[in-house]
């Protein structure tokens, strides 16, 4: 008996009921899917923009009035030219920072090698790392320098302070100094130096 109440189902001959059957399933499905992924999100947004509008009408508004008196507009110029020299100073820095940042950091290596070379100082080891850093629209990598020397300390003080003429963007993360006394009048000593490049 139950095997007489199993029909088979056959979409080539629906009956108008099912046909009637399926359109409001179908309709059903379509509204629940505009409903739940069109119209809240819509609703959602409306309400957003609304609440800005809100907002800015009232900072129209706060404007309007600050910009009434002639005093006030006088100052509010004299404002904008401070900001506007303010920022093309921020940009000319940050046309600075990036010339520096754009010398191949092998080049800058060497420099490094034959700034200490320079001074006096022997090479005990030189080891870099680098990795990649994003931030913001800003994509660059940090290289990581350690370099032991065995130099005279008035060199040490010459080669670090030389460290600022390399035309790069750099930092001494830290500098070690060891007194040897099978070296003297070197001190054996190690620099940290991080190098930013483009």
């Amino acid at each position: 008996m139950a095997e007489a109440a199993l029909k088979h189902f056959d979409l080539k001959n629906l009956q108008p009921r099912e046909i009637a059957l399926l359109v409001v399933a179908v309709l059903g499905v379509l509204g629940f899917g505009y409903y739940t992924f069109e119209f809240k999100a819509r609703q959602k947004a409306i309400k957003e923009v609304k609440a800005r509008l809100v907002e800015v009408e009232g900072n129209v508004s706060a404007v309007r009035q600050a910009i009434a008196s002639p005093e006030r507009t006088k100052a509010i110029e004299g404002e904008i030219e401070k900001n506007a020299e303010e920022i093309s100073g921020v940009r000319a820095e940050i046309a600075a920072v990036k010339s520096r940042m754009q010398e191949k950091y092998v080049d800058i290596l060497q420099q490094l090698k034959d700034e200490a070379v320079n001074n006096g100082a022997v090479m005990q080891s030189f080891k870099t790392s680098e990795k990649p850093v994003e931030r913001g629209n800003l994509s660059y990598k940090e290289v990581s320098v350690i370099m032991k020397i065995q130099v005279e300390y008035d060199s040490l003080t010459n080669l670090v302070a030389r460290l600022e003429t390399i035309p790069a963007l750099l930092s001494l993360e830290s500098l070690e100094v060891l007194r040897k006394d099978e070296i003297l009048p070197k001190v054996e000593s190690r620099l940290s130096i991080r190098l930013y490049v483009l």
